[in-house]
């Protein structure tokens, strides 16, 4: 096949929203197939990262196009804006008849206000949320947002405004594959999707990590880690982990938490306004995936801070691959808790006090490991990769039936 990515976030940037068309489109080029990803250039990844946090590597025989806009960082509808700007774009960077199947993965959501140009090249259209979009809109994180009437009814009128633009995407794709079973069901709830939708979860990726072993370099005698986001979807939970930590450090116990990804602005105003030591929480920035997981891979112990009801996520999948206990502050009956849940050392918890108490125990019993019975290869990426060619391979014979 030949198979067109749309994936604004790819290689060098090296975050959540890159890795899972990174490890495709690599396995894709590895089974026989031409694949090129439309990525946003270097210049438009500098908005967002610094030179230095772009680390990751475009995988061998992986062809890009580059794109920049006029990018737009308007309050709240930026990314409504972008889309308009990058539909209008869109005809100039690609030509159709070049590729069998186009892949558009989710998010940033932008580049869904072109699902209308697309439907008329005449090939299959599949749509990859690795998140839900619209229908999971939460105001409360999106930029620009506070109080008063006039950014409420802002707020109302951008999500009206992305639901149309998603319901109108879903409706012109051949596919849509969703990140879990209970995405699966909001969708068809929302949109109706019946026999085109498709679960492909996330997952470890083992292809990057045959020789990967702990870096050992490990910044406390008792480590916390995290990969990626911290102290970003909910503030309150991220300063629970912090404040359970930080008592057990007064105790006399070095510990303290290691954050592997981009430390936000307000993460010490947040420290500082709870009286959390400073002391107990290390930046290490954002990493290369190998170069991440190799750090990762020193701690003792996983923390996770979210706040979807919805999603399981996506780092969870590279600490199940090393295996140890997890402490997960996150809505006790949504799909990461019922997860963790079924791992003998899976923490769900809700308060400090619980964190504390969880973090004592993995401490006191010397935990070392998730599960002992954990079947790791279930929740590799390479399954889900295959899963992914096969819905492609299905796009694309049934349109040449047609």
């Amino acid at each position: 096949m030949r198979i067109l990515i749309i994936a604004p976030y790819f290689a060098p940037n090296p975050e959540v929203a890159s890795v899972r068309m990174v490890s495709l489109s690599s396995q894709l080029v590895s089974d026989g197939h031409s694949v090129t990803v439309l990525c946003l250039s270097r210049k438009g990844l500098l908005r967002e990262n610094a030179p230095e946090e772009l680390t990751a590597s475009v995988p061998d025989g992986v062809r890009t196009i580059r794109f920049d806009l006029d990018y737009s960082t308007a309050p709240l509808v930026a990314d409504y804006l972008n889309g308009k700007r990058f539909a209008r774009a869109l005809s100039s960077l690609v030509d159709p008849a070049n590729y069998d199947v186009v892949l558009n993965t989710c998010g940033p959501y932008y580049p869904l206000e072109a699902a209308s140009i697309i439907g008329r090249w005449g090939i299959p259209y599949v749509l990859d949320f690795r998140d839900l979009g619209a229908i999971n809109y939460r105001p409360a994180i999106v930029s620009g947002s506070g109080a008063g009437a006039a950014k409420a009814a802002l707020k109302r009128l951008y999500g009206k405004l992305i639901k149309r633009r998603e319901r109108r995407a879903v409706s012109l794709a051949d596919r849509v594959i969703c990140i879990s079973g209970i995405d699966l069901e909001a969708m068809e709830r929302a949109y109706g999707l019946g026999s085109k939708a498709s679960v492909a979860t996330n997952g470890f990726d083992e292809a990057r990590l045959v020789s990967i072993r702990p870096s050992g370099d490990k910044p406390f005698d008792l480590t916390a880690a995290v990969f990626g986001k911290f102290m970003y979807y909910d503030k309150d939970k991220a300063a629970a982990i912090l404040e359970a930590i930080c008592e057990i450090r007064a105790r006399g116990v070095d510990a303290g938490l290691a954050h592997i990804g981009k430390k936000y602005d307000w993460i010490d105003g947040v420290m500082k306004s709870k009286c959390i030591d400073s002391a107990c929480y290390l930046n290490l920035g954002l990493m290369e995936y190998q170069a991440g997981m190799a750090r990762l891979g020193d701690a003792d112990f996983f923390v996770v801070e979210d706040t979807s009801p919805d999603d399981v996520g996506t780092k969870i999948y590279d600490y199940i691959f090393w295996n140890k206990p997890v402490v997960a502050v996150v809505p006790p009956e949504g799909p990461l808790a019922k997860l963790l849940s079924g791992f003998a050392n899976g923490f769900v918890c809700t308060t400090s006090d619980e964190v504390r108490a969880a973090v004592e125990r993995i401490a006191a019993e010397r935990l070392d490991c998730l599960d002992p019975n954990l079947d790791r290869d279930r929740f590799s990426r390479r399954h889900q990769n295959k899963l992914i060619e096969g819905i492609l391979e299905d796009a694309v014979k049934e349109a040449r039936q047609r």
